[in-house]
């Protein structure tokens, strides 16, 4: 298969981090400048690459509830909602306004790694506003029981149904280290199974991706990562040369998806160019299934 222009440019930019990232290394061992730098760098590569109406920041989400996520590397963010400025280096950013985060390691290990997942699920327990006549039309579309709350920015009563809209409303998730786990699939999986466990923690609030220095976790559920044989929920992973373009077009494939740009209409022939195109993701060959058996979930506190 020919490798596309996205290909090879992600494989260049993850080369052009590993090199600065090095560069950053000779001049300082203190981790909270080397975090700092890192998380810089990812934050600078993604605003070339991302529309203009996007911004990229860090700081803490916060829902319509008033309920707030933990500190957020990386935030990325539609320029036509507001922002509250705290007039410091982080902000507090609306939830229906946020399109994806990025939790950045300098390296992943058993302990920074529980700590990208919790700050990840953080953001995935958090509730955006939603207007009820449209969750009941989703629901009867899907089979799910429709039956509301009367609180002004209601939860789905059917604990399936409030999982599976939630899952679609909230932004995607990534963890992205700059070194760590090179070949160490069954670490990742052990980590993160051990994690779950300990925090009872549901796997819709695990992250959609996990980036490492040569390796790739995806959840399985076609938004846009699909094994094969189509998706069947939990994760899929493998080693990779080039891991980082799994986080770029995985983000980019989403974005476009919620800002309504996956699709351009030539208005004269009715042609309808999928804008998603340069960035499908090869899905094909090589990918080990992870087993999560994980009973008394819940969502974390």
């Amino acid at each position: 298969m020919t490798r596309s222009i996205f290909d090879i440019w992600a494989e260049a930019v993850q080369k052009s981090l590993a090199a600065t990232g090095a560069v950053v290394s000779s001049a300082t061992d203190h981790a909270l400048l080397l975090g700092d730098a890192r998380e810089t760098l990812v934050r600078e590569i993604l605003s070339s690459f991302l529309p203009s109406s996007l911004v990229v920041g860090c700081g803490q989400i916060v829902d319509a509830r008033g309920y707030y996520s933990k500190q957020i590397d990386v935030i990325l963010y539609d320029s036509h909602f507001p922002v509250f400025r705290t007039r410091g280096t982080q902000d507090v950013y609306p939830l229906e306004g946020v399109l994806g985060t990025i939790e950045v390691k300098s390296t992943l290990n058993a302990r920074t790694l529980r700590e990208a997942a919790s700050n990840s699920a953080s953001v995935k327990i958090l509730c955006p506003s939603f207007e009820p006549e449209s969750v009941q039309a989703w629901c009867g579309k899907n089979g799910l029981d429709p039956t509301l709350s009367d609180d002004p920015h209601p939860s789905l009563i059917d604990e399936t149904a409030r999982d599976r809209l939630l899952s679609h409303l909230l932004p995607p998730t990534y963890v992205f280290g700059f070194g760590g786990y090179k070949r160490n699939l069954r670490a990742i999986r052990d980590t993160m199974n051990s994690w779950a466990q300990a925090n009872r923690a549901k796997m819709r609030i695990w992250p959609d991706a996990i980036i490492t220095e040569g390796c790739v976790a995806l959840r399985d559920d076609g938004r846009p990562y699909k094994s094969q044989d189509g998706p069947k929920g939990g994760y899929i992973a493998r080693v990779e040369r080039s891991p980082l373009r799994y986080l770029l077009k995985g983000l980019h494939y989403r974005l476009m998806k919620r800002i309504g740009a996956s699709i351009m209409l030539d208005d004269e022939s009715q042609i309808r160019m999928p804008a998603v195109a340069q960035f499908e993701i090869d899905m094909t060959g090589g990918w080990q299934r992870w087993d999560v058996e994980l009973t008394d979930v819940r969502d974390l506190d």
